[in-house]
């Protein structure tokens, strides 16, 4: 009487027997009494691979998959007990031939020829499973590939202004996304003092449609070093034309640039020491022709240096 009370009589048993008759039904009904099938429409016993008749005599074990028995048994007990439980969850069934299903359940209590029931509204998620699990491995793919790359990705909302970043893209500013919120301003004092006006223009510039080319920029990490991104964005527009969306990366580039200036400064060292060797030198290709000669080979030789290049060495 307390279950009635408190929770209104959703489905008449006549209607209910009537939509399985005409096969109306857009789902499957499950009814139950004293944890009895007593009705089951011919959507969920299809659903399954039986028959309304094989079906409704059927024990709980041989329909619910062994990993969701145990859950499924908590939430029934205490349904039936009147305490508060969830009126939707997933579980896993078992077909007639073996196969196991994902399933969501919607319950509610009922009154059925005047007793309470449990009235169950099953939706087959299995496709939409398979969905979400290949969404899932294409983010996981994603994730790892930008990891692997050092690429984080970004994208801005021009009309709601909200900025959305990837996990990567945390981690290349140094920051977590459980405690940082990205925004103009924030993502502003994570850049280097000395880069902060350029980044500000090419910000301004994207906004107004004006999409330049890669920008490298430092970010100040909590550990006082300095890591360099290069970023790049392109704009999208909506049906009308106008702009839409901002979205872009941002790469580490720290060990290209340092690479780069390490090479420069090589260059640098190895010219000063040919240059200014104290003893004639020339470099000379395999065929024998001098390639590169210093001032000490043009005062020996006579030639400048633009007469010595091409010069063949015997």
């Amino acid at each position: 009487v307390l279950q009635q009370l408190r929770h209104p009589v959703l489905r008449d048993p006549a209607v209910l027997e009537q939509e399985h008759r005409r096969g109306r039904a857009a789902v499957a009904q499950i009814v139950q009494v004293d944890g009895r099938r007593v009705f089951a429409n011919r959507r969920a016993a299809e659903m399954l691979g039986y028959s309304v008749e094989e079906f409704l005599p059927l024990a709980l074990g041989d329909v619910i998959h062994p990993d969701s028995r145990s859950l499924v048994l908590e939430r029934s007990l205490k349904r039936v007990a009147d305490e508060d439980v969830p009126a939707r969850y997933e579980f896993t069934v078992l077909a007639k031939d073996g196969r196991a299903i994902p399933i969501e359940g919607n319950y509610a209590v009922i009154a059925w020829n005047g007793q309470p029931a449990v009235i169950t509204f099953v939706v087959d998620i299995a496709e939409h499973k398979r969905a979400q699990e290949a969404l899932q491995r294409q983010e996981y793919l994603l994730s790892q590939s930008q990891r692997l790359a050092r690429i984080g990705s970004w994208s801005v909302d021009l009309v709601t202004q909200s900025i959305e970043w990837t996990g990567e893209t945390y981690h290349l500013y140094g920051v977590s996304p459980d405690t940082f919120v990205p925004s103009v301003e924030s993502l502003l004092a994570l850049i280097h003092p000395d880069d902060r006006r350029a980044m500000q223009d090419w910000i301004g510039a994207a906004a107004n449609g004006e999409i330049r080319g890669p920008h490298e920029f430092r970010v100040l990490l909590p550990d006082g070093s300095v890591r360099i991104l290069s970023g790049q964005g392109e704009m999208t527009r909506d049906e009308g034309g106008r702009p839409a969306r901002l979205i872009g990366t941002a790469q580490d580039v720290t060990g290209r640039i340092a690479g780069e200036i390490e090479r420069k400064a090589m260059q640098r060292r190895f010219h000063d020491l040919f240059e200014y060797a104290p003893d004639a030198t020339v470099i000379v290709d395999p065929s024998g022709r001098i390639t590169l000669a210093n001032r000490e080979a043009e005062m020996l030789f006579g030639y400048s240096r633009e007469e010595l290049i091409g010069l063949q060495v015997d």
